[in-house]
């Protein structure tokens, strides 16, 4: 037979908090949208500066994203 030892203590029992996979699917999603967008800037500099019209006619990529 068991014998009562009353409750458990914290220590015996720690109560873990839970994950939030909205939160780290939505962080890893907008990780990979500013992924695309910076990618598809380099891509349009490079094409515009082979073309010859420079590279100054479109922004740089980080001059309006902000920082992460």
């Amino acid at each position: 037979m068991r014998e009562w030892h009353g409750p458990l203590t914290e220590k015996e029992n720690p109560i873990l908090a839970k994950p939030n996979y909205a939160f780290e699917k939505r962080k890893r999603e907008l990780e990979q949208k500013r992924k695309k967008e910076e990618k598809l800037q380099r891509k349009l500099q490079n094409k515009l500066a082979k073309s010859g019209e420079g590279a100054d006619a479109a922004p740089a990529p980080d001059a309006d994203a902000p920082p992460a």
